[in-house]
């Protein structure tokens, strides 16, 4: 029996810009009217030695550095988020993502020099805004626009990656153990059934 909750279980999906309106009311009619805006950094991190170039690089770790903000610079986020996500599980790829997910919070004003220390750097960076939902205790939703950084880790510089606008929808379950996956995979298909119809 494997009880460690480190499992997320996962689907995405892409909203274009003229139908966010009534995807947000169908949304709201299953969840309720409550949910929480939400503008997050995030900076992908990778070994600062790095695997020479060929297929073993694809085995070198990339973590993620994740903050939520709500001032234009990033030096005023003071709780961060480590983490790293496993490959998804292949045997579950028709139906949704499984992966492990591993994280770590941390807390100051000195970050990039800690993750520095750890032998990482940088790679790229994005910011999500978007809003949250909760369905059932058990799964989160969000739904959010990204915006590429076109100066490093200066959040007065971003813009919308994608021209056109469009948002991406992302639900996950909450942290479950392997025992747990399929119960936790069917609540995610019965809702993703509900949001179709």
């Amino acid at each position: 029996m494997n009880t460690n909750k480190n499992l997320e279980i996962s689907l995405y999906a892409h909203l274009k810009k003229q139908d966010y309106a009534r995807f947000i009311n169908i949304l709201t009619s299953i969840c309720g009217a409550q949910y929480k805006k939400f503008q997050e950094y995030e900076m992908g991190l990778l070994p600062i030695i790095q695997t020479p170039p060929g297929p073993a690089r694809n085995d070198d770790i990339m973590i993620r550095l994740r903050g939520n903000y709500t001032h234009a610079s990033i030096k005023y986020i003071q709780k961060w988020q480590l983490l790293h996500f496993g490959k998804p599980d292949e045997r579950f790829n028709s139906m949704y993502n499984v992966r492990t997910v591993t994280d770590s919070l941390l807390a100051g004003n000195n970050i990039h020099g800690f993750v520095g220390s750890l032998g990482f750097h940088g790679r790229h960076e994005f910011v999500r805004k978007g809003v949250i939902y909760h369905y059932n205790h058990a799964l989160i939703i969000k739904v959010y626009e990204i915006y590429k950084v076109a100066k490093r880790m200066d959040l007065k510089s971003i813009s919308p990656l994608d021209s056109a606008n469009s948002y991406v929808v992302e639900v996950c379950t909450r942290r479950v153990s392997q025992d747990e996956v399929a119960r936790a995979g069917q609540e995610l298909l019965n809702f993703k059934q509900k949001m179709e119809g």
